[in-house]
């Protein structure tokens, strides 16, 4: 077949010209890497590739969703290909040209760069933690809010990323799932605490009261749901849920969990601060 390498991982629509000599059905498909010198289009569960039937002829295909790939791998040696583009598409960012510094060191200018393209190629609709597969609304990108702001000068995606988690949430407590969820599973009881923390990580790094008085309700109303699963001495217990934190074989997932505390104590801590800094004494001393 032919096997098309881009040089670094590129998230977009594909754009495929080409030219089938006779009737032909064939498949692309996409990874981050070789496996053994080949794509390997499987990757947790998924079948990650396209597959098109053309009958003799040239055609124009785009993808109908966008894909994330360094290696393409079309398994019809022989089609013509006439051209073929990726079409990137994401948040349109600038990057600032101080954020870099005035150190001329390569490695350190490597480290900015990829560091701006690993938030940029991230950044779509909504934020996203990997480009690959989890697509929608995973809490893992309020870790890099603060490269956001020194990379790009913005912080308009991070907002846009917390409101629409509390605009999603409703009424629901705790929040429920991102997308992609596991079967059965509607909750990540460490990533609906986490939502408190990025709240407050948000709000020191842009002083935007009003978004943070529109989110806290949800972010208090989710954090104060565990406190029914404390125990007598005031850790959570048998929490229902996938615990993202021991997505291990090798830990046991049941009863106390040391990394769950950790992160509800630092959801409780940033409830505390938020509310402080939003004039409401009362509540932070709570």
């Amino acid at each position: 077949g032919i096997l098309v390498d881009f040089g670094q991982e590129v998230f977009g629509f594909i754009h495929l010209a080409f030219k089938c000599i006779k009737n032909s059905k064939f498949s692309i498909s996409y990874s981050e890497m070789l496996k053994n010198g080949v794509v390997d289009f499987r990757k947790a569960g998924m079948d990650y590739r396209d597959q098109i039937i053309a009958p003799a002829d040239e055609f124009t295909w785009n993808s109908y969703e966008k894909r994330a790939l360094r290696y393409l791998f079309i398994d019809d040696p022989d089609l013509e290909i006439l051209s073929l583009e990726i079409k990137e598409y994401g948040y349109p960012y600038s990057r600032c040209g101080s954020s870099i510094g005035n150190d001329p060191a390569e490695l350190k200018r490597k480290i900015f760069d990829v560091s701006a393209r690993t938030i940029e190629i991230c950044s779509d609709d909504l934020l996203n933690d990997c480009p690959w597969r989890e697509r929608t609304q995973y809490l893992d990108p309020y870790s890099y809010f603060g490269s956001m702001k020194r990379l790009f000068g913005t912080l308009e995606p991070a907002r846009k990323f917390l409101r629409q988690f509390a605009r999603g949430a409703g009424n629901s407590a705790p929040m429920p799932m991102c997308y992609p969820s596991p079967r059965n599973t509607t909750v990540i009881p460490d990533f609906v605490l986490t939502y408190a923390v990025a709240l407050k990580k948000y709000l020191d790094l842009s002083g935007d009261i009003e978004t943070v008085k529109e989110c806290f309700e949800v972010s208090e109303r989710t954090v104060e749901h565990f406190l029914s699963y404390e125990d007598k001495d005031g850790l959570l217990s048998n929490v229902p849920g996938w615990i993202f934190l021991d997505n291990s074989f090798d830990l046991c997932r049941k009863g106390k969990s040391s990394g769950l505390n950790a992160t509800y104590a630092g959801a409780l801590n940033s409830l505390a601060g938020t509310a402080e800094l939003l004039g409401n004494h009362e509540k932070a001393a709570e």
